[in-house]
């Protein structure tokens, strides 16, 4: 059954709801924390770059350069995207894959799931960043021509949407997770570029999850097909923060605002 979310940072058992309202500006509230945000800055110097591009390949990742992290990371971060050997990524138009601005793209077809395992690794190396805390931003979750995306994140801390936000959440049984589906028809030409000017609309179809003391997070992206147009597919677009230490500022913000 579909639950209503808090806008800030509400940690969800397996199987329970939680209600509540958050006043004022969400966004702003989250950004109030010292560690991990650095979205505004990164964006101005425009850091991110693809670094390899397999994903739409048996075995392929998709890798991005120059990830800014905070909190004592002594270099920037290569996010690393691939997909399990079991559960290879769907393909669709993998062309597509890469950056939008200075957000991450990954593209899936219609009608398809991709199981999607995304690491924070040390600049051209295989090895795990020393990360205490990730923020990922699933960003486009809007319907378009009969094609429904929603996303679902293995594990996570806390989650937040926007108070007006046109994502419905539902929990399913099976997997004992929480997937996050579009309700409603986006803006066209609306896609952001970066997660330092979001507006009122790209907010409404965003979810941010957060998660400590991992530098690994298995997402899976899904774009149900009713009625859509043959060979369509949908763009999913992925900002990341990332830091040394946990940020307690923002489970606090959220009891302060509550």
């Amino acid at each position: 059954a579909a639950v209503v979310i808090a806008a800030l940072a509400v940690p969800l058992a397996a199987g329970a709801a939680a209600e509540g309202d958050v006043a004022g500006d969400w966004l702003s509230t989250l950004r109030r924390r010292s560690c991990c945000h650095l979205g505004d800055q990164a964006s101005a110097r425009g850091k991110l770059a693809v670094v390899s591009d397999t994903l739409g390949q048996r075995g392929g990742s998709l890798r991005i350069g120059g990830l800014q992290a905070s909190g004592g990371l002594a270099s920037d971060l290569d996010v690393v995207i691939s997909a399990p050997g079991s559960s290879p990524y769907p393909g669709g138009r993998s062309t597509k894959n890469g950056l939008h601005g200075q957000l991450i793209r990954v593209n899936v077809p219609s009608g398809s799931v991709a199981d999607l395992f995304i690491a924070l690794r040390e600049p051209d190396s295989d090895k795990l960043a020393a990360v205490g805390e990730v923020i990922l931003y699933v960003l486009n979750l809007d319907e378009d021509a009969g094609s429904r995306p929603s996303v679902s994140l293995k594990a996570f801390d806390d989650v937040a949407l926007s108070p007006s936000s046109s994502v419905t959440q539902e929990f399913d049984e099976i997997s004992k997770q929480w997937r996050f589906a579009s309700s409603a028809s986006g803006i066209p030409y609306d896609e952001p570029t970066s997660l330092a000017s979001l507006s009122s609309s790209q907010l409404e179809t965003a979810v941010v999850f957060r998660r400590s003391a991992t530098a690994s997070l298995d997402l899976r992206l899904e774009v149900e097909c009713d009625g859509c147009v043959s060979g369509s597919s949908h763009n999913f677009l992925l900002g990341i923060e990332a830091c040394a230490a946990p940020c307690s500022a923002f489970a606090s913000a959220a009891a302060s605002a509550s």
